[in-house]
């Protein structure tokens, strides 16, 4: 005030954000109570938060990339690769009479799933041969019903070059095999479901026949790069709410303090939650971020109003005369930097990229929520709670 006068512009935000205090004064009981309301809320968003990503989501809207997957998916049955890996347990190999019908099995059970599309396997190639025989009937297209019939076609594979026909589908050693299919973009986990389906309608019969089997291919890979991106962001969110406790209680000496200073910043964290559970949104890898650029944000506005008000009172000040001037002086800043990154965040909704549009409007919705909170929910905990700092 002794460099330079208080213009209007000032007045302004004195005026109105003193209206902010006095309604955490006035309405703090209506505060209180939509404090748990809130929270059931947020709990039933939370409990209908799905992981079953597709493809799709990640592509961009109105792009050539887009319209070629989808015609893939449209025409050729799907995109998405699913196969599995079948290898010999004991002294034989995969070429054995047994175990080559085993695999046919699977590939027959797979044809019938409306999912699974293109299945490509070993046994295969003995079905067309056993209908080449029967002069191309298509319902002659099966597996050899005699262990006569399959060496005889076997022996002629052998003469036509058995290696080259069927050298994606077998191993040199003819330990492993390989059924190779696409599969339509059903969602990760419900690709998850198909594949315990699967394992439990075949793991007794290649159990018998002396054969392991996973599922594998890039699908896989795919997966579980998505879900150990996802599980290592929200853990090291989990990180990062220790490490700024410590700060916390470190920063100001008390556990009271450092209690104020969390409550607030998991109420962004919770509303996060809650607007992918009603918008339906998957929560996927690019997602996951959210959870920690939103409590990196909040905890920045916690420390800068706490700090305020903690130099207020060690110059003797009151706790209503401390909470004032922190909201004058502070609030002006915690204001105009929240604006700022609502609108900083805002411009990425209009991204043809659809987690990075969903990140965009998150991350400036909850952006809201923790200025809220800081504003609303500290007063109330640092009226209960800490009276004597």
């Amino acid at each position: 005030k002794a460099l330079r006068k208080q213009g209007k512009v000032d007045q302004w935000w004195s005026r109105n954000l003193m209206a902010v205090y006095e309604f955490t004064v006035q309405r703090s009981k209506w505060i209180w109570w939509s404090l748990p309301v809130g929270l059931a809320v947020a709990l039933w968003g939370i409990s209908m938060v799905s992981t079953n990503y597709n493809i799709t989501d990640n592509l961009p809207e109105g792009y050539k990339i887009t319209e070629d997957f989808m015609y893939f998916e449209k025409v050729f049955g799907g995109y998405r690769p699913y196969e599995y890996a079948l290898e010999a347990q004991d002294e034989g190999e995969v070429w054995d009479y047994e175990k080559m019908k085993v695999i046919s099995e699977l590939e027959t059970y797979l044809r019938q799933l409306d999912y699974v599309q293109r299945v490509n396997g070993p046994a295969e190639i003995f079905s067309f041969l056993h209908m080449y025989q029967h002069k191309n009937k298509i319902d002659s297209f099966r597996f050899p019903p005699s262990q006569g019939e399959y060496e005889q076609y076997k022996d002629q594979l052998s003469r036509l070059g058995a290696q080259t026909a069927t050298q994606n589908l077998i191993g040199r050693n003819g330990k492993k095999a390989r059924v190779s299919s696409t599969i339509q973009d059903i969602g990760a986990d419900s690709v998850k479901w198909a594949q315990a389906h699967i394992r439990e309608w075949f793991e007794d019969k290649a159990e018998e026949a002396n054969l392991s089997f996973k599922a594998t291919g890039t699908g896989v890979i795919l997966d579980k790069n998505a879900e150990y991106v996802r599980s290592s962001l929200l853990s090291g969110l989990l990180m990062a709410v220790g490490i700024v406790s410590l700060i916390m209680a470190l920063l100001f000496r008390s556990g009271s303090m450092l209690f104020i200073a969390l409550v607030p910043n998991i109420v962004p964290l919770v509303m996060a939650g809650a607007l992918l559970g009603f918008t339906s949104t998957e929560l996927e890898a690019g997602i996951a971020i959210i959870f920690a650029v939103v409590f990196g944000i909040a905890v920045d506005d916690t420390i800068h109003f706490l700090s305020k008000y903690k130099l207020a009172r060690n110059k003797g000040l009151d706790q209503e005369t401390a909470l004032q001037i922190t909201f004058t002086e502070t609030g002006k800043a915690i204001l105009l930097t929240s604006i700022i990154l609502f609108a900083g965040f805002m411009i990425l909704f209009f991204s043809a990229h659809p987690p990075t549009r969903t990140v965009g409007w998150l991350i400036a919705v909850t952006l809201v929520s923790a200025l809220a909170a800081d504003v609303m929910i500290i007063p109330l905990l640092l009226r209960r709670f800490g009276k004597k700092l």
